[in-house]
């Protein structure tokens, strides 16, 4: 099979996300020019908020250190919401609870990441 570019990575787990977002109740907007890491907005609860979308593939450093490691590729990345999706796993967490300006880390079988309180499917 071949490898996957990291393009077509972030936009099958643009895709997840928005599956799941549209299955829950949520609007979902296109971003027509992603310059500031704005995949797209979503309307929940008459609320309108900007999505950054993390996906993580078949990470082959996860089976020795059970952690996932997510990165920004622009530092001044602006959105409200971080969405990272990995496995069957889908987090939402608030961009204020992401200290880093270009990374952090999720684990997500054990209760050691904080991050996990913004998990809401397994």
């Amino acid at each position: 099979m071949k490898k996957l570019s990291n393009v077509k990575k972030g936009k099958i787990g643009e895709l997840k996300a928005k599956t799941f977002l549209l299955e829950n109740g949520y609007k979902v907007f296109e971003n027509v020019c992603d310059d500031d890491g704005e995949d797209f907005v979503i309307l929940h609860d008459n609320k309108l908020k900007t999505l950054q979308v993390k996906y993580a593939l078949n990470l082959s450093s996860f089976k020795t250190t059970k952690r996932i490691a997510f990165k920004f590729g622009n530092t001044n990345t602006y959105c409200d919401l971080i969405m990272c999706v990995f496995d069957k796993y889908i987090w939402l967490i608030p961009k204020e609870a992401i200290k880093s300006k270009n990374a952090f880390n999720i684990y997500p079988y054990g209760s050691n990441s904080k991050l996990n309180k913004y998990l809401i499917k397994s």
